[in-house]
């Protein structure tokens, strides 16, 4: 083996796992969620349903998935190739969405959302934190970041090709789901299945930015991977706060879909502000791709700066939707500068993990956090339909306080796996020195 394989050089392999994940996230973790809702009136029709609660459900299903699936999630990528995992996850995704264009009934959805939540709970937490955390020395934050933005780029792109696939007929959402299924199908499974490997070494290389001894790459290779158990992590204040970091910073972010009822009572007073609605979601969109793209690459230098920049933006943004929505201008940029926090409840958490406890155990780690997170995001929809009413002076509040709580646990979370890695590295020392 050459020492050009083993310098950490960007190499055609490294290229080819982003390319991957950010196919991964503009398809099979953007259709499912993102671009739901698109199909919700045609369908409620369709089947005479009496409201789209009924069909919605199927979301929940696909949530409670999910929290019952991701403590195995990490450890089944870790144990078996990421190649077969994800070749599986994203095609159990893409043949769902087959299905569902034959559906009939409203309790196939419900099955759907069951499968759906058994693809994401690896597409949309594990796979991209897993995958960047084994292929990457440097840049992590910015990588993860590049790769999540995709989603929203997804959404973007796809809500528009549903609207007009769905508008070809009075079952267009027949064809809308099909469609879907073929492009989660041909534009992850090939590359899942092909184009990736599922370490590094098993192409010869190192990870981006790790530099190899001049005598081999065992040494870097060994402290690349250094890190904690889940186990002996789980018995850690700094893994219940990152748990409970991701858990409300989700709940934070969700309360963006409250915004367009918030709008929409303006209406009498102010009714240029309340026909923003759309506009003001499609704002918050864009400042989700920034923040995605932007916290990402400030977390690599200071994950601390990150969370409060982050912070700040979401408070600002919620304080110029809530004070000023008389002045458009600012009413849409509030919901840009939202956005940006928006992107902190999926950039951030898998970032705190590493930092608190390694690479050595890390998918098997970051997957019980996410479920655990995961579980105040189902709660979120509720708790924000509770407070959102009358002039929404209680959501506001609410909801400003929850991101300054969650940056204090963030920032807890990160000085505790401060604690926990340097204790680790002792004792790595101290058997190193016993031996």
């Amino acid at each position: 083996m050459t020492n050009s394989t083993q310098d950490g050089a960007m190499r055609a392999s490294h290229v080819l796992v982003i390319v991957t994940l950010m196919l991964m996230c503009f398809t099979t973790c953007c259709l499912p969620l993102t671009c739901a809702g698109v199909y919700y009136p045609s369908i409620v029709s369709y089947l005479g349903l009496g409201s789209t609660a009924e069909l919605s459900v199927y979301q929940t299903c696909c949530s409670i998935t999910m929290i019952i699936v991701l403590p195995f999630a990490g450890k089944i990528l870790t144990k078996y190739n990421a190649r077969i995992v994800l070749t599986a996850s994203s095609a159990v995704i893409g043949l769902t969405f087959i299905a569902m264009s034959q559906f009939s009934a409203v309790w196939m959805w419900y099955v759907a959302g069951v499968c759906f939540g058994l693809g994401l709970a690896f597409n949309m937490f594990v796979a991209v934190p897993t995958l960047i955390a084994r292929w990457f020395a440097q840049k992590i934050g910015f990588f993860v970041g590049l790769c999540l933005a995709f989603t929203g780029i997804g959404g973007i792109v796809f809500n528009q090709v549903a609207g007009m696939l769905i508008a070809t007929g009075p079952e267009g959402w027949r064809l809308g789901y099909l469609v879907f299924g073929v492009v989660c199908l041909v534009c992850t499974v090939p590359f899942t299945l092909f184009a990736i490997k599922n370490k590094p070494a098993d192409a010869g290389l190192l990870p981006y930015g790790a530099t190899a001894a001049a005598t081999g790459a065992t040494a870097p290779a060994a402290a690349f991977n250094f890190g904690v158990s889940a186990k002996k992590a789980m018995k850690t204040p700094a893994f219940y706060a990152a748990a409970i970091y991701a858990g409300l910073a989700t709940m934070m972010a969700i309360a963006l879909t409250l915004l367009p009822t918030y709008a929409g009572s303006l209406s009498a007073t102010l009714p240029a502000t309340a026909a923003m609605a759309a506009t003001l979601i499609s704002c918050a969109s864009a400042g989700q791709l920034i923040g995605k793209l932007g916290l990402g690459a400030i977390s690599d230098k200071s994950c601390y700066l990150a969370i409060a920049a982050g912070t700040v933006c979401g408070i600002a943004g919620f304080l110029l939707i809530w004070l000023v929505p008389g002045n458009v201008v600012l009413f849409l940029l509030g919901g840009a500068l939202f956005g940006i926090f928006f992107a902190t409840s999926t950039v951030l958490p898998p970032i705190i993990v590493r930092r608190s406890f390694g690479n050595a155990d890390y998918s098997n780690i970051f997957s019980r956090v996410s479920s655990i997170g995961q579980i105040f995001g189902a709660l979120a929809n509720v708790v924000w339909g509770l407070l959102a009413f009358g002039t929404f002076s209680v959501f506001f509040v609410v909801a400003i306080s929850g991101m300054i709580l969650a940056s204090g646990v963030g920032f807890f979370a990160l000085k505790s796996g401060e604690k926990v890695i340097e204790e680790a590295k002792k004792e790595a020392a101290a058997e190193a020195a016993a031996a």
